[in-house]
């Protein structure tokens, strides 16, 4: 069991379809659902009911993905630790924008953050605010939504790029 393939479980549970999850996790998806087959294989259950659209976990696939997330935070938070042992500034940074300040915001402090932070990974989401409520409401402490929903935008790439969005499942 690897953390790729939890990575990709989680992906797929969370966008509902192998394709898309592919292409969040920028690999192919044939690539994608072999590293799942193989974590199924492993632990010799089914975890994701793919007769229904969109792909469901099963039962034990929630079981699994209960502890993928605890998992995946834990593992977050050791890069952390060791990142805040160096004095370093370093993580993820999820940021919800509402789309009436998005533009008029957002190109203001992004060059300089990224300048300032560059161990911080910055995903902003284009959101309504009933969107950006739930997402912090979940457990997990992230976004999970499926393209249609909200837009997310890559701050690592360049300003430019602030206007043009791009979906995400994350």
């Amino acid at each position: 069991m690897t953390i790729i393939q939890l990575e990709y479980l989680l992906a797929v549970a969370n966008c509902g379809s192998f394709s898309l999850a592919a292409e969040h996790c920028f690999v192919t998806q044939p690539s994608l659902s072999m590293q799942i087959k193989s974590l199924e294989e492993e632990l010799g259950v089914v975890l994701l009911d793919r007769s229904k659209k969109p792909v469901i976990p099963t039962e034990a696939g929630e079981v699994v993905l209960a502890e993928i997330r605890e998992t995946l935070r834990a593992y977050d938070h050791i890069r952390e630790a060791v990142a805040e042992l160096k004095g370093e500034t370093s993580g993820r940074l999820r940021l919800g924008v509402i789309p009436t300040i998005a533009p008029y915001l957002l190109h203001k402090f992004i060059p300089d953050f990224v300048r300032d932070y560059p161990k911080v990974e910055l995903e902003i989401a284009e959101m309504v605010t009933a969107d950006i409520v739930d997402a912090s409401c979940l457990t997990t402490g992230s976004i999970f939504t499926c393209p249609g929903r909200i837009r997310f935008l890559n701050a690592r790439t360049s300003v430019s790029r602030i206007s043009t969005s791009r979906s995400w499942c994350c």
